[in-house]
């Protein structure tokens, strides 16, 4: 059996979907009878990068699975040069982002593409676009989606009428989701949860616009435990997400929500096809205020959508991740010793 290392940045309590990912796949692992460990540390300075390489060689594993990028890496190029300097044990690198990053991001993260054995990204899309810059990479790499972080429950009551959900941040749709809310409140009567996490480094940002959201009527909920924000969810007829780059399976809250029971409104993406029937997904152009409208007042005429979603939702398991893990990781170790 190869037994393997999970390295990450950052792990619960810290704020990063990457993070709850780290911890949710060792998890499953662990529970299908994998030898798995995880890699933590909060110093990722260039000072700590031997360090690190001292304490990977004392793991008796054969592969390295570095997930890519955490909040706790920050900046820092040592995860990078680690997938270098632990040979021969093999790397894995799970690229949870690479498309939307910024050009700096981008340099860095090119890097593993060339020392790395093997990639794994969650999204084909994602797969695809590193493939073009990279097209060395497209015969050791493969697609492994995503499943929701949090628990998934079966709410009989629904008694809140708009919901979201996700990280209190940039570039979560957040500005919309007042917007929206805003322009609707005077026209009909609903209740209105934000259900919350606060990051570090956004401390200013997240104080102005949660006194925004405030200020058009919603009830914010901050840092809850998986469980509770799992049965705010089951309780939830729509969750709002107007993610500004549309919704792909990257996106956990999305997953989280229509697992939950939650009828997903967002907005679309050009590699969205996947979410077509589970999910109201409207170009950016349209207006989502009177979508949401139409829902709430005929909310049982939405039923098929809504059901559809919990569905496909659920049909993403950690379970089923962690068998891909384990298939990546023995094609991973056969090439090498193919080729040894």
């Amino acid at each position: 059996m190869i037994a393997y290392i999970v390295m990450t940045g950052s792990l619960p309590p810290d704020v990063c979907g990457v993070g709850d990912y780290s911890e949710a796949l060792v998890r499953s692992l662990q529970a299908g009878g994998s030898i798995a460990k995880t890699y933590y540390a909060k110093d990722w300075s260039f000072t700590s990068l031997f360090r690190h390489v001292s304490r990977l060689r004392k793991y008796e594993a054969g592969v390295l699975n570095i997930q890519y990028p955490t909040q706790g890496f920050g900046w820092s190029m040592v995860p990078v040069l680690l997938s270098l300097l632990i040979k021969p044990r093999r790397s894995v690198i799970t690229l949870h982002e690479f498309s939307r990053r910024s050009p700096k991001a981008k340099c860095a993260s090119y890097l593993f593409f060339l020392f790395s054995d093997w990639f794994i990204f969650t999204t084909p899309n994602e797969r695809d676009f590193c493939c073009r810059i990279a097209p060395w990479i497209r015969g050791r790499s493969s697609v492994i989606p995503l499943a929701s972080n949090i628990p998934l429950k079966s709410g009989e009551i629904r008694d809140i009428d708009i919901a979201y959900f996700g990280h209190i941040r940039p570039d979560k749709g957040l500005e919309e989701f007042i917007a929206v809310i805003d322009s609707i409140r005077h026209k009909s009567i609903f209740n209105v949860n934000v259900i919350g996490q606060t990051v570090p480094g956004f401390e200013e940002y997240s104080e102005r616009i949660i006194a925004e959201l405030k200020s058009v009527g919603a009830n914010v909920i901050l840092n809850q435990p998986n469980e509770r924000a799992a049965e705010l969810l089951s309780r939830t007829k729509v969750a709002l997400l107007p993610f500004p780059d549309g919704v792909t399976l990257r996106r956990g809250t999305a997953l989280a929500s229509m697992g939950n029971g939650a009828l997903l409104i967002t907005r679309a993406a050009a590699e969205n096809s996947e979410f077509d029937k589970v999910c109201i997904a409207l170009p950016a152009k349209n207006k989502i205020g009177p979508v949401l409208l139409q829902v709430l007042d005929h909310y049982g005429d939405f039923e098929t959508v809504r059901s559809a979603g919990q569905d496909f939702a659920r049909s993403f398991s950690w379970s089923a991740i962690a068998l891909s893990y384990i298939d990546v990781l023995k094609k991973v170790d056969s090439r090498f010793h193919k080729n040894s």
